[in-house]
């Protein structure tokens, strides 16, 4: 329940270039009259980061760095909010079930602990330059205001006598978002498109959610586009 500011290397990871990593609505937590904008993640290492190669990630065609820029530890977390957040993340959401943060050898593994712990960084600049970072505590709280139905049953039928345009501004807010369906496979999509047609008029049915994905060249081959 501490932070063990003292025994952690702190990193703020970034990539660059930025291009389609930038997003026009980033998430936005209000806490204490201020706005905390998203913009990336920390990393915390029991070990020095040292000689790490550059790792290089191609995606759209466009060739991306990934950075570990060495900063100041923020000290408004403790260990156990972000291996809560961690396994919420990563396995309830992402379900990266092989994410297998223990390394041989390490002082994290006698332990018990993890090799790396990464933090969500929702930031506020501050009026001489600096930025402060939003707590683990009040992240973890946003989560579990945000964990409701994105149409709650009692609204569909109201929601669909909703005019056009007010459709598609709430459409629009949710496009982008996350939306998880624990214990179905997978649990989670985002929603690129949010329709609310109703093929049978007799029966109001939730709307529909849409998501585009693109299968990997892998997976693919290129004799036989089926």
């Amino acid at each position: 329940m501490s932070n063990n500011a003292g025994k952690l290397f702190h990193y703020r990871i970034t990539v660059s270039p930025p291009t389609n990593f930038l997003t026009d609505r980033p998430t936005v937590i209000e806490y204490d009259d201020h706005e905390y904008l998203f913009e990336g993640f920390s990393l915390f290492s029991h070990t020095p980061l040292t000689n790490i190669p550059l790792c290089r990630v191609i995606r759209f065609n466009i060739d991306y760095t990934i950075h570990f820029i060495e900063e100041m530890t923020p000290e408004n977390y403790c260990v156990r909010g972000l291996e809560l957040f961690a396994s919420y993340l990563f396995q309830d959401i992402l379900e990266l079930y092989d994410w297998n943060l223990i390394g041989p050898d390490s002082d994290a593994e006698l332990s018990g602990c993890q090799r790396f712990h990464f933090m969500p960084r929702f930031v506020r600049f501050l009026p001489d330059g600096g930025k402060e970072v939003l707590s683990m505590h009040q992240v973890l709280l946003y989560l579990l205001r945000s964990s409701k139905a994105l149409v709650p049953e009692e609204e569909i039928a109201n929601m669909l006598q909703w005019e056009q345009l007010d459709w598609q501004k709430y459409a629009e807010e949710c496009k982008g978002m996350i939306v998880t369906n624990p214990g179905m496979k997978p649990s989670s999509v985002r929603i690129d498109q949010l329709d609310r047609e109703q093929f049978n008029p007799d029966v109001i049915t939730f709307p529909i959610i849409v998501h585009f994905g693109i299968r990997p060249a892998q997976l693919s081959y290129a004799g036989d586009p089926q």
